[in-house]
């Protein structure tokens, strides 16, 4: 899947297209197949390194992006959902599989 992926840290001229393995969720969680991600300031801290302790054990490229919306296309065991269901998000981008600026 393409997403926005951020190989070093600075200004937004840093950002590039990057393909990504799509995921299987694991219990308790959901795939969602984005219809809109926004540009939270957190993401902009992230971009500019102002948040690199948070990610420093992951392998770039890190993947900004916290707040989502789209529909769920695969879910985990143990979940709520069901495929179809249209849902937002807030994400925690910082974990390896990196946030919701991703298709």
């Amino acid at each position: 899947m393409r997403a926005v992926g951020i190989l070093e840290f600075g200004d937004p001229e840093v950002l590039e297209v990057v393909d990504r393995a799509i995921p299987d969720p694991g219990p308790g969680e959901l795939r969602v197949r984005v219809t809109a991600a926004a540009v939270n300031p957190t993401d902009l801290m992230l971009r500019s390194g102002q948040l690199a302790p948070y990610v420093a054990e992951f392998d770039p490229p890190y993947v900004p992006g916290m707040d989502v919306s789209g529909t769920v296309d695969a879910t985990g065991a143990d979940t709520l959902f069901a495929l179809g269901d249209q849902v937002m998000a807030f994400v925690n981008p910082f974990r390896p599989q990196g946030g919701a600026q991703a298709e």
